[in-house]
């Protein structure tokens, strides 16, 4: 069921989809306004949402994953560089942080953080929305498949490519 106001909509889902679009175009300002955009466009289709199809969070991030989609194909389309970078004062570790790491920690936590995010930006950008959904957003490969909008086989396929790649990636070398 959709929620009475715009307020109890955004309150409940902004920080999960802030999350997942920053995840995907690695920028402070675009993941701001690529969220903002999904909740406009939540508000201006709520009367097309249609509870036998799909829960509003599957909704939500249907919207979140096609406006991420429609801003990196733009992004593209005007040749600007395709390389994804955190701004100067955003690192992966001030979205993805242990609130209390001891300081002995903090040095091998962040080279396997480095060594983590090398690996996922080898993957496809498809592979990596599956993931993130999976492991960040906590969904079940059916919302997955709505969202991305595959065969829920297909989509456990890409997933499990995924997961071979990265372990394959970040498997200990050997001498």
């Amino acid at each position: 069921m959709l929620p009475s106001s715009i307020e109890e909509l955004v309150y409940t889902h902004m920080d999960n989809v802030y999350r997942f679009v920053f995840r995907m175009v690695r920028n402070e300002n675009d993941a701001s306004d690529i969220t903002q955009e999904v909740f406009i466009r939540t508000w201006k289709k709520a009367d097309g949402f249609d509870e036998t199809k799909s829960s509003v969070r599957t909704w939500i991030y249907t919207i979140a994953y096609r406006t991420t989609i429609d801003h990196l194909r733009k992004k593209q389309n005007r040749k600007e560089v395709l390389e994804r970078e955190f701004e100067d004062d955003i690192t992966i570790d001030d979205i993805y942080s242990d609130t209390t790491p001891l300081p002995d920690e903090l040095f091998e936590k962040q080279e396997i953080k480095e060594e983590i995010q090398k690996a996922l930006d080898t993957l496809k950008i498809e592979e990596q929305h599956i993931l993130s959904l999976y492991h960040e957003s906590n969904m079940t490969f059916v919302e997955i498949s709505e969202i991305v909008a595959k065969p829920l086989n297909t989509t456990k396929s890409i997933y499990r490519r995924a997961v071979q790649k990265l372990t394959k990636l970040l498997a200990p070398k050997k001498n």
